[in-house]
């Protein structure tokens, strides 16, 4: 094994371009940390490999109830805790759509995310909008993820 003299330039071209590299891995998070997932790490091989879309994965509501058992047998969950996160989980569901889990992208979590916003806070406790649909923008209803009438 070769000792590497810090003097040299090759060590400091190399120290040079693990700093550029750094910089641009923390710009990338800087970025995704509000939402921004435009790098050119998104649809890198890392996250989504052409194996994984070839496997059958179940559908996000197949899912739900193993992750809240495994919560609820490991303690970690209360019986009130359980029933407010089902809750979230059906209201993602019903504006995000029930499809497999390795399906779900940047792109619904931010839809997502703006539906959500713009419903009333409460709206299952105050009477006026429990058992009301959730209406969506037209171009959310056009994306590919099935949405609730």
């Amino acid at each position: 094994m070769s000792h590497l003299n810090k003097k040299s330039k090759n060590y400091k071209k190399l120290c040079r371009e693990l700093l550029k590299v750094n910089i641009r891995i923390l710009d990338n998070v800087e970025k995704r940390t509000v939402g921004d997932y435009s790098d050119q790490f998104s649809n890198s091989t890392f996250s989504n490999s052409s194996k994984d879309e070839k496997i059958d994965q179940p559908k996000l509501s197949k899912v739900i109830p193993k992750f809240v058992s495994e919560f609820m047998k490991a303690g970690r969950w209360t019986e009130k805790t359980k029933s407010e996160n089902e809750a979230v989980f059906d209201l993602f569901i019903k504006i995000s759509g029930d499809v497999p889990i390795n399906q779900y992208d940047h792109q619904a979590i931010r839809q997502y995310k703006e539906v959500l916003g713009k419903l009333p806070a409460n709206r299952n406790k105050i009477e006026k909008y429990r058992d009301k649909t959730i209406p969506l923008d037209p171009y959310l209803k056009s994306s590919k993820y099935p949405r609730i009438p």
